[in-house]
């Protein structure tokens, strides 16, 4: 079930082993390659609590979703059977998703997919708080770290898990301009609390933060410091910007490579950022393969940009 998963792709070959967060990478131009999405984002739903100002997907107190319960598993099963890597599932806040017409919720949706071979993953930002008791043990847990002022929440949230699970969360880490010498101070406390696996994601100029290019997008070189200066190794950086001479395993933001984003009103696109997209209609994997020559893609995407 868990046995080696590869692709060829535009940006090099890559290795992946589900369950052990083991990737091998030959990174390279392979002009002739094809995108194939290998990593899939399912947003849930548009409904989240926090009403962040910095949101790109806009989500609120009132967002809908247009998934079923059925459609998600037939979904990931279909990716799965084709050999993606691994699915993520987000929104929105995921933990809000439910389906009454199954009388399922979020964690009810975790045991239907855990049994898939391909890994499993949601991102939260923990509001409201997760039953950490109800996740699969096969599941990856992310945590989004907004900002450092919410440190002290998110700890506990780790301790919470790691009682429950005796593993600890992965950590997404939102980069905001002017703010690296705090992140790395939060980072820092973050791997003394036991905390591996991280993910950098620099603050874009989407959705409700459309209008904070000059105030809060990181430049190329802050994130440069940041990933130099980062206190865990391996740290992973989705960006446009390719960091020369680092630490990281720069994969891009994989749109035109390696992934798609699903939302929650069943459009398959690019990326998370753009806002149109192709209506999904059987739940399987060729859909996205069908889709791919038709998606708009950012001017930032490695090829083709509108």
């Amino acid at each position: 079930m868990n046995e080696m998963r590869s692709a060829h792709l535009p940006f090099g070959d890559w290795c992946y082993f589900p369950r052990k967060s083991l990737n091998i990478v030959k990174l390279a131009h392979n002009p002739n390659a094809s995108w194939k999405p290998v990593h899939i984002s399912i947003a849930l739903t548009s409904r989240c609590e926090k009403n962040c100002d910095f949101c790109y997907a806009d989500s609120g107190k009132d967002g809908e979703t247009l998934w079923k319960l059925e459609n998600v598993v037939k979904m990931v099963e279909s990716c799965d059977k084709n050999g993606v890597f691994a699915v993520t599932l987000g929104g929105g806040e995921p933990t809000l998703w439910n389906d009454p017409t199954a009388k399922a919720d979020f964690y009810d949706l975790l045991n239907e997919l855990s049994s898939f071979g391909c890994d499993l993953s949601f991102t939260t930002s923990a509001v409201p708080t997760v039953d950490w008791a109800r996740i699969p043990h096969t599941v990856i847990p992310r945590i989004s770290l907004h900002h450092h002022r919410e440190l002290g929440f998110i700890k506990n949230e780790i301790n919470k898990a790691a009682e429950c699970r005796g593993t600890i969360p992965a950590v997404n880490l939102l980069v905001r301009k002017g703010e690296i010498p705090d992140l790395l101070i939060a980072a820092e406390k973050l791997v003394k609390a036991g905390v591996t696996d991280f993910l950098l994601l620099p603050l874009r100029p989407m959705g409700r933060a459309s209008g904070l290019v000059s105030t809060f997008i990181p430049t190329e070189d802050e994130l440069h410091q940041l990933v130099k200066f980062f206190p865990a190794p391996n740290v992973k950086l989705s960006s446009c910007y390719r960091l020369k001479n680092q630490k990281d395993t720069f994969l891009g933001c994989g749109a035109a490579d390696w992934f798609v984003s699903i939302d929650e009103k069943l459009c398959i696109k690019s990326c998370s950022f753009i806002k149109t997209g192709r209506v999904l209609s059987h739940f399987e994997y060729r859909e996205i393969l069908e889709a791919l020559p038709f998606l708009k893609r950012l001017k930032c995407h490695s090829k083709n940009p509108e």
